[in-house]
């Protein structure tokens, strides 16, 4: 946990009490009276006790930051705060992401709303913490940053966009499956062997298993599908827009039931990928940054490239 240095911030009942001191002190001068020394040695007493007092209260606190994996940019989520000291009053914030203003008697635990802005990955969040302790003559403030570990993927906003038509597929059913055998092949159910199932197509091992002969059902390499290629060499706010765009396109995809495939650039280099749920994909934007995002496949004949911008 990274310190910042303490600031101070005087009350109104500092000018107060000194102007009663420096009072105390002309009168009992003038007057010689011993009650009058009496009430400044009691006035700069309590002066110094609520000059000094928070400043050396709020340095022996202690915290420590549980946070999700994911967030989405502009959604609150909650962060979990446990703060370790000597007993006092005081109160807390969060600066990034950002929370409101909390009240908390310390040593404190519990969760704060916090709200990230933008889409990207936080790896260290940065809070505010506030104490008068022990009088209220003075508010002591400090930031404090602490590293977290997983970091938060802040996924962007969905931006609403028209779904890109997907072309039909040139080959389905077995005139897709007999093209894909092999390592390469991705099986999508197995089912009880029909006549006329090329022997080729026996999911050996299931055969086994369920002691009957069962076939593979593979995938189509030529099923429609979408791609979405974000590019975001750009000012950063125009990037987040762009991702929006981006995570619009996905999800609906999605929706339609049709696999994705996202292409980014991230810092060590292009990426590409299929992507699954709305929370993959939002992980991938959050990492996603400026450089040459990934290419399509030369042979991805039967997709729909959507290429943001």
């Amino acid at each position: 946990m990274a310190n910042t240095r303490v600031r101070i911030r005087p009350t109104r009942g500092v000018y107060t009490i000194g102007a009663l001191s420096l009072a105390f002190l002309v009168a009992s001068r003038t007057t010689g009276a011993g009650w009058l020394t009496v009430l400044l040695a009691i006035a700069l007493s309590l002066l110094v006790m609520g000059l000094v007092g928070p400043w050396f209260a709020i340095r022996r606190l202690v915290v420590t930051v549980n946070t999700p994996d994911d967030a989405v940019a502009g959604r609150p989520f909650d962060v979990h705060l446990t703060v370790d000291g000597r007993p006092q009053s005081g109160r807390l914030r969060l600066l990034e992401p950002a929370s409101d203003w909390v009240g908390a008697t310390m040593p404190a635990t519990g969760t704060v709303r916090a709200i990230a802005q933008k889409r990207g990955v936080i790896t260290q969040v940065v809070g505010e913490l506030a104490t008068a302790t022990p009088i209220g003559l003075v508010w002591a403030t400090r930031q404090v940053t602490v590293t977290i570990d997983p970091p938060i993927a802040v996924a962007p906003r969905v931006e609403s966009v028209a779904f890109a038509t997907l072309p039909s597929s040139p080959a389905t059913g077995s005139e897709a499956v007999g093209r894909r055998t092999g390592a390469g092949e991705t099986v999508r159910s197995i089912r009880d062997y029909q006549q006329g199932d090329s022997l080729r197509m026996i999911h050996w091992p299931a055969t086994a298993r369920l002691n009957r002969p069962v076939v593979k059902e593979l995938e189509s390499p030529d099923a429609p599908h979408l791609v979405v290629r974000l590019d975001l060499n750009c000012p950063p706010d125009e990037a987040d827009h762009r991702a929006s765009l981006a995570y619009g396109h996905i999800q609906r995809g999605l929706a339609a039931g049709v696999p994705v495939r996202l292409l980014t650039a991230e810092k060590s280099g292009p990426h590409a990928g299929s992507v699954g749920s709305m929370l993959e994909a939002g992980r991938r934007l959050a990492y996603a940054s400026s450089g040459v995002p990934a290419n399509p496949l030369d042979d991805d004949h039967a997709a729909t490239v959507v290429h943001v911008p």
